[in-house]
């Protein structure tokens, strides 16, 4: 020992004692349990063909350098590298091991040696991590509930890999080693807990500190909530499923008790009127935040806590956060805190790319993630996201397109991990190179020239912890390579350039043994590794490519890598033989097997039909011997036939179906090196017997002979005797019953095996010595047994054999072919090839009872085999036909139909029929020895002339006959070559038609049209006529028929010809007519002739006569223009990518308007889409005749389509052709037409998956015809001036967005014309000049229109002026904010070009401009960005990424600072848009800036007070001045009137003034005593127009007082004109305006929350109170509210409860604010209800005191007439006498029940808002009358209420359960029309309720019921309610009786 362990040791001898007896224990346990392993290996077993497994714990070499655990003495808890070391020797079975520590700091740790077999408890391997999250100390929350939600418990961390913990020891690296010992706070069971993994699902760091507090109110995710109880947490998971988030309060922080998990929170929550308690186990923003959190806080709080990418994701979403906006900062943030969700969650569903993201010190995103404290965790996601990715999430691409941030250097040269180096960041480095943590497997990752930067700067570090890692993982690297390049040869790779690869190179050297020895561990250690887990089919692919070279060296190294492996493999038949991923065999099996098993059939060109045909040539008709050459064998004859072909077709295939079965027929080219695998397998497993039955089911020949060769198989032994084939004799399908007969030798069993599995290359070696058996096994022989499986080569090759009569002479005596020859076998079986083969050898085939091979075919139960018999049995058929109808025709009494049925259905006579029995002429002999043209001239001689007329009709005019088109049947009947074709002048046509009396017909020869008519003789067209009537007496005549027939069709053919030339040329209406009528008149004159002889409803063989007779319909014509073209047409399939019908659209295009007229009246087939075309095409071309007559209201009755689509077409027509004075003229008669573009363009995400009818829009006609080359007229309108798109925008409401939309569907088509590229650029600059489009604003439809201009321009085929146009218009809007690296991935799939240079150019340019704006997002001061502005670095137009301006980066990074400074100092508008055209308060909100969402709100209401004032103040200036201009006229004026005034009359005034100073003296005594007395109203309507003064005259002061108080505050507000400048620049922006107001807030009114008065917390207010309240000024609602809450909590004062002097009953009253002199007078009704009658000024108080008391006087003595008292208590409508009356209240104006609201204090908040409008309050009579049920009768005077029952009772039946029967209806009646409407306006419309006037019902019932006699009407006769009740009612009979009253009403 050394000082250093004996100082470190601790513990003491007591605690080493212990361990030591511990040590021995284990070692004892474990020697027993290896003693018991050897005592069970040396029973033995059978191990037949198998390897032996592994042990109970393998035997593990260890080399120098090895890390391993070790148990010692020395060993501490506290640091695991005191019992964690490196091998230093190895010397037997025994090593030295030097512990870590030793290494660390050089402490004086001795060397232990240790044995690996006796010891191997104490020495075992090393393959954890070399650091972990947590160090000893630590306080954290481990986990000992695995399966529970929470389960933590607070504990302290002890010791660091616990190995004494182990209670069994690990031996590869899937072996688990605990990570953690802790001790826990609180006991239960245990003090102390293991961690097993290193990660948040087993052990978290405790927190120190908590977000929260008692008393939050929270809201928190119910996924990762516990509930306390059973029935919050089944609340809780029921409400997960729906929504995750809920509201609740902590109730308690740091939840740590003894026996329960801790959590970090306990919250309470409610569920309707229950609270339930749950825990919160996670501080973080995923589990739990305040409610009223701000949400870009929570998401950059998120980013801090590493919450997941799911998170995120809800946080985006449900608060609408727009990333974009401040992305760099989020970027920012996400790397300083090296959130690894948070990277992907921007990365994929953000879609920002890390490419750019780069600092000045040119550090990419993993520079800056290495340099960050998190750097360890990062690294630990990303590795576990690359090993396994179940929970669904997408990781970071850290390689992308070509981007390799792990390679890329900073400007110091350095790659991301020396910068981990450098920081000595020793976990973060051991994460990155852990096999644990994934990274370690991407060997793309760590190049080695990056791995030697690193181990330089780790030599530089000398830290020995990061050498450690860094050699573990060299290590690791380096066999890894190994183990992945034994799986990277192609199939055509050699041994020799495997071992020239780099990392193979080591196994050709000295070491080769100890490499082999090394790989062959790495493999055992790691194959069953859980994350990643190796395959041995590595290995096995050295046997199957036959490398013996290589499979010694590692089989030798250690045989237990060729355990059993999962491999592809070829079974019986070719078909695949699986077992999970693959057949399980051993290397034995792999060997034979080898690899070409995987050139299965289906993957290749299976071709089975030609290959058949190959065959079959080879043994029935080869080439070679045909041209004298020999064909030595099959394989001969396919290799030269691949060969040929190989040489023909470049495009050749080998793995096609020749080529595979040419391999299948002999050995591949490995099979030397295979032979010497298995011989060496076969020398080291001397007990293993190889399966020849194996090698033949794959077809290794070599494999058999091999076997045989080494004389593991006897040939001419007994097969019952071998156990291997009597064991797979059940397999056998040739044997009878499974059983081998006991004479059967191995040979011959394995020829019929060889049969079986199709191997005909081990069949031909076995009858090499003494031919193929001959003899029956199983009651069949080979033949029979390869005719039964369908092998068609073998059969061949038994074809050239000696034995081949023998065999086929053999009757089969096996059921159920007994009796049955090979040919029937196949035939039963299905193989209808093998079945041809056979027939072409000339075998027997007639069985012994007489059945043919289609006989045994019929009974197939496949289609195809059932159709070859029914082909084979068509000669008979025939025969029989012919036979049946020769009887018919001798036969005289049979009909003339029914022999014409027959021939049609039986098509004995058809070419067809005869070709199928091989007859393929018209004189070669078929069934009965006779011909075609035999058995027709048969039929005619023995029939008369009608059944001779029709079959001559019926064949003449046959396709087959009459076409020369179809040349396969004209040949049929073949031509007279003896002598010339006859061809028949016009002058003899003319004759005949003459002589036969067709007059008709010769004038119609006679016509100019048909001058060039001619016909051929019908006898010399071919043999038919000449065959079917020779030497007959009817061939005259017939020939006559046949010769009209043929002559008036070739008239139809010319009347169609010229009708097409006359519609061309736009000749005269009336020759088209009359040879529309000779067309008719043809046709019907054919019909006539051929009768039924040419109509066949089964068969088209009629089809050119038949064309021929079909009517003239407007789509028979194809017109082709001559002079002009019809783009419209063009444009029309360019849109739809369809065909069109363009026949009748030449009329159009020239502009025939009687023509078409003709057509449209004549010829049918017209269709509404026809006519639609029509009318675009016309108006296209500007035809205004044409268009006006389709237009025309009288075409509507021969026209199919609507009249409003050819309104529509029209408009489209003139918009195509840009047409802009028609377009107008259209659209103002027509309105703008229905376009399913518009509006589309800005959803056009959402629009996407909706497939638009671009055809039928305006906008896209009018764009198309911008576009198209030669489309629209320069004279109408152009590219330059854009009349008419400026029109749609104008007047039919397209925008800009529709316009994009459209020109990104005119790029983005299918059939794209590329040259109309360029003009499309053209218009898209016109647009932008001319139309006023800014690209900044419109920047998601400009990239993707760019992104098709950069996809139409790749590769090399592209011009150059196309190149630069496209390039500088990407430059333009790149400008306004377009992200260049956009095109990055579209530009890497294609061979670079002159564009991508340049975008590459102005990619970097882009980068170095959007950089400046680096310095706002990273936080610079203002100082900073305000010289960068001045220099020229950043300009107020400048726009970064997504088209952002200055004030939007302000905005969106929230920054006040630089926002005011670019508003207030710049005059920047904050109203400008962005990319998405959102302004600066649009962006503010988009990402959460509160700070600046609040400046600019604030900033644009001062800015809208700063306007109202100045228009205020201006507007009052200017009325001043005016009334100073209007009182100084004024006076002028009346001075200078009353200047003249006194000069003419100063003597009549001078008499005047002396007589008043006479008078004055007699009467002023009498005047002044008049003057003292007040004069009073001496009658009742006096008083009412006094108090009608008042209440007007309150109401007009309440507004002036209001307008006064409002000019004052303006007019206070701004001062003289010369300060107007200093007022707008200082006060208005810091102050705004405010009114004179109380010495109390009006804000402290409105908001303080006080204890209220019982007696207050309702109360009642007038209308009167209700009306000052909604047309008063705001400040006075808010004056009014706070007295109210003042008098609500109780205050009483002088100012808010002071009674009124001289009122009859007690009025209080209220100021309302002192300076104004308002008062509100209120009084306490009964019951303590309080009643607020009005607010005025405070003269006129006491007025309104005296009516508040008159009011009252009024009310309590309103009493009811005592006539009708009388009326109605006869009928029970007055309530008892001891029900007290209530009281109620009149209006103090008028005599009518008083208005009155319900006013609520919780409410009272709402009276100070513009919308508040309290509710009506209704007494109880009122109340009662509404919800009374069944009839009411409501009697009251005017003004009494009737009216608001009624409403409310309309209202309350609505919503009551009548209200919902379907057949619910409601009738008000009225006799006043404005009542109607009030009423109707009151209650609201509904389709079930209808009001009307009285007057209007009565008519309407008369005009209802049915009519009677009117008769004069005596008024002796009127019914009034008093006879009503006195004669009729009281007659009634009935118990119940209904009241008069009720009935009456």
């Amino acid at each position: 020992m050394g000082k250093k362990s004996k100082k470190k040791g601790g513990g003491g001898a007591a605690s080493k004692a212990a361990r030591k007896e511990k040590l021995q224990e284990r070692r004892e346990q474990q020697l027993e349990q290896l003693d018991q392993y050897y005592d069970d290996d040396d029973d033995g077993g059978d191990n037949n063909n198998e390897l032996q497994p592994s042990r109970l714990r393998r035997e593990r070499e260890y080399f120098v350098g090895d890390r391993v655990w070790v148990y010692w003495d020395c060993m501490r808890r506290d640091n695991p590298n005191t019992y964690r070391g490196i091998v230093q020797s190895v010397d037997g079975d025994f090593v030295e091991v030097k512990p870590l520590q030793s290494f660390i700091d050089g402490s004086d740790f001795t060397t232990e040696r240790v044995s690996t077999k006796v010891d191997y408890f104490n020495v075992f391997p090393d393959f954890c991590d070399m650091t972990l999250r947590f160090d000893v100390g630590d306080k954290v929350m481990a986990r000992i509930a695995a399966q529970t939600l929470g389960g933590y418990v607070p504990a302290t961390v002890d010791a660091l890999w616990a190995i004494g913990e182990l209670r069994s020891i690990p031996s590869s690296a899937g072996d688990l080693v605990p990570h953690y010992s802790c001790s826990k706070e609180f006991e239960d069971e245990s003090k102390y807990c293991t961690a097993p993994e290193d990660t948040d699902d087993w052990i978290r760091r405790v927190p120190t500190s908590f977000r929260l507090k008692v008393g939050d109110d929270v809201t928190f995710n119910t996924a990762t909530a516990g509930g306390i109880s059973a029935a919050a947490s089944n609340y809780l998971r029921r409400y997960a499923e729906t929504a995750s988030w809920i509201p609740g309060k902590v109730t308690k922080v740091k939840r740590h008790e003894v026996g329960m998990y801790c959590a970090a929170y306990e919250c309470s929550f409610q569920v309707g009127a229950k609270s339930y308690s749950c825990l919160i186990y996670y501080d973080d923003d995923e589990s739990i935040a305040l409610a009223n959190a701000d949400p870009r806080k929570r998401l950059f709080d998120a980013i801090e806590q590493d919450c997941s990418r799911l998170h995120f994701i809800y946080l985006t979403t449900h608060f609408k956060i727009d990333i974009a906006a401040f992305r760099d900062l989020v970027v920012t943030k996400v790397i300083e805190f090296a959130s690894y969700d948070a990277l992907a969650w921007l990365q994929n569903d953000c879609k920002f790319s890390l490419k750019g993201v780069k600092d000045e010190g040119g550090n990419n995103f993993l520079h800056m993630i290495a340099k960050s404290p998190f750097a360890a965790r990062f690294i630990r996601k990303a590795g576990s996201m690359s090993l396994s990715n179940s929970n669904g999430d997408v990781e970071v691409k850290l390689m992308d397109y070509g981007y390799f941030p792990t390679k890329e250097l900073n400007n110091n040269g350095e790659i991301w991990l020396q910068i981990l180096v450098h920081r000595g960041d020793v976990k973060a480095l051991d994460a990155a190179f852990s096999p644990h943590h994934g990274l370690g497997w991407k060997d793309l990752l760590f190049y080695e020239d990056q791995l030697q930067l690193v181990a330089e700067s780790i030599k530089k570090a000398n830290n020995p912890i990061m050498e450690c890692i860094f050699n573990s993982y060299v290590s690791f690297r380096k066999l890894y390579t190994q183990y992945n390049a034994l799986s990277g040869f192609s199939f055509r790779e050699t041994e020799e350039q495997q071992f020239d690869k780099q990392e193979m190179a080591i196994f050709k050297g000295d070491d080769a043994e100890e490499a082999a020895r090394r790989l062959t561990r790495f493999y055992l250690d790691w194959k069953d590794y859980p994350p990643r887990k190796l395959n041995n089919g590595k290995f096995m692919h050295l046997a199957q490519k036959g490398w013996s070279r290589l499979f010694r060296l590692l089989y030798g190294a250690d045989q237990r890598l060729w355990d059993k492996s999962a491999i592809a493999a070829i079974g019986d038949y070719g078909h695949w033989e699986q077992e999970g991923e693959g057949v399980t065999v051993d290397v034995f099996t792999a060997c034979i097997l080898g690899e070409h098993h995987c050139l299965l059939p289906y993957e290749v060109d299976f071709d089975g039909y030609g290959y058949v045909e190959c065959v079959r040539d080879h043994f029935v008709t080869c080439e070679h011997k045909k041209s004298g050459q020999t064909c030595p064998s099959l394989h001969h004859h396919l290799h030269v036939l691949n060969a040929l072909r190989e040489q023909k077709e470049n495009n050749y295939r080998k793995n096609d179906c020749i080529s595979y079965r040419l391999r299948l027929l002999q050995d591949e080219n490995d099979v030397e090196g295979r032979r010497e695998i298995l011989e060496y397998l076969l020398d080291k497993h001397t007990d293993v017997r190889p399966d020849a039955l194996l090698a033949m089911k794959n077809r290794q020949g070599w494999a058999l002979r091999f076997i045989v060769e080494k004389k593991h198989l006897d040939l001419e032994a007994g097969a019952s005797a071998d156990k291997n084939l009597s064991k797979n004799a059940s397999t056998f399908s040739f044997l009878d019953s499974g059983r081998i007969p006991s004479t059967m030798t191995t040979r011959y069993l394995l020829c019929f095996a060889a049969v079986q599995f199709d191997d005909m290359q081990s069949l031909q070696w076995l009858c090499e010595s003494s031919g193929p058996p001959t003899e029956l096994i199983g009651g069949w022989n080979l033949l029979h047994y390869s005719a039964y499986m369908g092998r068609i080569e073998i059969i061949g090759w038994l074809s050239t054999l000696p034995v081949w009569d023998s065999l086929v002479s053999q009757p089969c005596e096996r059921k159920p072919f007994h009796g049955a020859f090979a040919v029937h076998i196949s035939a039963s079986c299905g193989h209808i090839n093998v079945c041809d083969l056979l027939i072409d050898l000339n075998v027997e085939l007639e069985d012994k009872k007489g059945k043919l091979p289609e006989d045994y075919a019929k009974k197939s139960r496949h289609k195809f085999v059932r159709e070859w018999a029914a082909d084979r049995a068509k000669p008979q058929a025939l025969e029989k036909d012919i036979k049946k109808l020769f009887h018919l025709i001798e036969e005289k009494r049979c009909a003339l139909q029914q022999i014409k049925d027959f021939i049609t259905a039986s098509k004995c006579l058809e070419i067809d029929t005869w070709k199928s029995c091989d007859c393929y002429s018209y004189d070669e002999n078929g069934p009965m020895g006779l011909s075609l043209g035999q058995v027709l001239h048969k039929c005619c001689e023995n029939s008369d002339i009608q059944l001779a007329t029709w079959l001559c009709i019926r064949y003449y005019f046959h396709e087959s006959s009459y076409s020369s088109y179809n040349s396969y049947c004209y040949s049929f009947w073949g031509h007279m070559e003896q002598k010339e074709r006859i061809i028949i002048s016009q002058d003899y046509l003319v004759s005949f038609a003459d002589e036969r009396g067709y007059d008709e017909l010769v004038n119609q020869l006679q016509r100019p049209w048909f001058k060039d008519v001619s016909c051929s003789e019908p006898l010399t067209k071919n043999f038919m006529l000449v065959s079917a009537l020779s030497e007959n007496e009817h061939l005259v005549d017939v020939r006559d028929i046949i010769f009209r027939i043929d002559l008036l069709l070739k008239v139809i053919k010319a009347a169609k010809k010229s009708m097409r030339e006359i519609l061309e040329r736009g000749g005269r209406v009336d020759a088209l007519g009359e040879l529309f009528s000779i067309h008719s008149s043809a046709i019907k004159a054919v019909s006539g002739d051929l009768g039924d002889a040419c109509k066949d409803e089964q068969s088209n063989h009629f089809s050119d006569v038949s064309c021929t007779l079909e009517p003239i319909t407007i789509d028979s014509f194809y017109l082709r223009a001559t002079n002009k073209v019809d783009p419209v047409s063009n444009i029309i399939r360019w849109s739809e990518e369809g065909s069109l019908e363009r026949d009748p659209e030449f009329l159009a295009v020239q502009g025939y308007t009687e023509l078409l007229q003709f057509c449209l009246t004549n010829l049918p087939g017209w269709t509404a889409t026809l006519e639609l075309n029509i009318v675009r095409i016309a108006s296209f071309f500007g035809h205004s005749t044409m268009v006006d007559m389709l237009l025309s209201p009288t075409s509507a009755d021969m026209l199919l389509s609507d009249s409003k689509d050819r309104r529509i077409a029209a408009v489209l027509g003139a918009g195509q052709a840009l047409r802009y004075n028609d377009l107008v003229s259209f659209t103002t008669m027509y309105g703008a037409i229905p376009d399913s573009i518009k509006g589309k363009g800005r959803d056009e995400e959402e629009n996407c998956e909706e497939k638009l009818q671009v055809i039928d829009s305006l906008l896209y006609a009018v764009i198309t015809g911008y576009v198209v080359e030669g489309q629209h007229d320069d004279e109408v309108d152009n590219k330059e001036t854009l009349r008419t798109l400026s029109y749609l925008v104008e007047h039919l409401s397209y925008t800009h967005d529709d316009i994009l939309y459209v020109v990104g569907r005119v790029l983005d088509r299918k059939g794209y014309i590329p040259g109309h590229l360029l003009s499309v650029i053209d218009l898209l600059w016109s647009i932008i000049d001319k139309l006023g489009l800014h690209p900044a604003c419109y920047l998601k439809q400009m990239q993707k229109i760019c992104m098709i201009m950069v996809k139409e321009c790749r590769g090399d085929k592209s011009s150059g002026e196309l190149l630069s146009k496209v390039f500088e218009f990407i430059g333009r809007i790149s400008n306004a904010g377009m992200d260049i690296e956009v095109f990055d991935e579209e530009l890497s799939c294609y061979r670079e070009n002159e564009l991508s240079k340049k975008l590459t150019k102005l990619k970097q340019k882009q980068v170095t401009e959007w950089s400046q704006f680096d310095l706002i997002k990273k936080g610079g001061s203002l100082e900073d960005i305000q010289k960068v502005i001045a220099d020229g670095g950043l300009t107020i137009s400048s726009r970064d990424r997504g088209g952002l301006l200055l004030t939007h980066l302000s905005a969106a990074y929230d920054r006040l600072d630089l926002l005011e400074w670019l508003v207030v100092k710049k005059g920047m508008d904050l109203d400008l848009v962005d990319g998405q055209r959102r302004s600066t308060l649009d962006v503010a909100k988009a990402s959460k800036a509160a700070a600046a969402t609040k400046w600019i709100i604030e900033w644009k209401a001062n800015s809208t007070i700063q306007n109202f004032l100045r228009r205020n103040f201006y507007r009052a200036r200017n009325k001043r001045r005016m009334q100073r201009l209007n009182r100084a006229a004024v006076v002028v004026q009346s001075n200078i009137r009353g200047y003249a005034t006194r000069k003419i009359y100063a003597s009549v005034l001078m008499s005047r003034m002396e007589e008043s100073q006479r008078f004055i003296p007699v009467w002023g005594h009498v005047i002044a005593s008049l003057n003292s007395n007040t004069m009073t109203p001496t009658s009742w309507v006096g008083i009412r127009e006094q108090l009608i003064d008042i209440k007007v005259g309150l109401d007009d002061e309440t507004l002036d007082e209001t307008d006064q108080r409002l000019s004052r505050a303006v007019e206070g507000a701004v001062q003289e004109e010369s300060e107007v400048d200093d007022l707008i620049s200082n006060d208005v922006f810091s102050k705004g305006v405010e009114l004179d107001e109380d010495d109390e807030s009006i804000t402290e009114a409105m908001h303080d929350d006080v204890n209220t008065n019982q007696q207050w917390l309702s109360f009642q207010m007038t209308s009167h109170v209700v009306k000052f309240l909604q047309q008063g000024d705001k400040k006075y609602r808010s004056f009014f509210v706070r007295r109210m809450r003042q008098l609500a909590a109780g205050e009483r004062s002088r100012i808010l409860q002071k009674p009124l002097k001289g009122s009859k009953s007690i009025i209080y009253e209220t100021y309302l604010e002192q300076k104004s002199g308002h008062r509100i007078l209120w009084t306490e009704e009964k019951g303590g209800k309080i009643v607020i009658w009005y607010v005025a000024k405070h003269k006129q108080v006491s007025r309104l005191m005296q009516l508040i008391d008159d009011s009252k006087s009024r009310s309590a003595r309103q009493q009811m007439p005592q006539a009708l008292m009388s009326e109605l208590q006869n009928e029970s409508y007055t309530p008892p006498k001891d029900e007290p009356r209530r009281e109620v209240l009149l209006d103090i104006f008028n005599n009518v029940p008083l208005k009155i609201y319900d006013v609520n204090f919780n409410t009272i908040n709402e009276i100070a808002k513009e919308y508040w409008t309290p509710k009506l309050h209704l007494t109880d009579e009122e109340r009662d009358i509404v919800q009374a049920e069944g009839t009411v009768l409501v009697l009251g005077r005017s003004g009494t209420g009737k009216t608001i029952c009624i409403c409310n009772r309309i209202e309350y039946d609505r919503q009551t359960g009548s209200g919902q029967d379907p057949l619910f209806t409601q009738l008000f009646v009225a006799r006043s029309l404005r009542l109607c409407r009030y009423v109707e306006g009151a209650v609201g419309e509904d389709n079930r309720t209808s009001f009307t006037t009285y007057e209007r019902l009565l008519s309407d019932i008369e005009s209802t019921l049915p009519a009677v006699q009117t008769k004069h009407f005596n008024p002796s006769q009127r019914m009034d309610f008093s006879r009503f009740r006195r004669d009729f009612h009281s007659q009634s009979s009935s118990k119940e009786k209904i009241g008069a009253l009720i009935l009456w009403s």
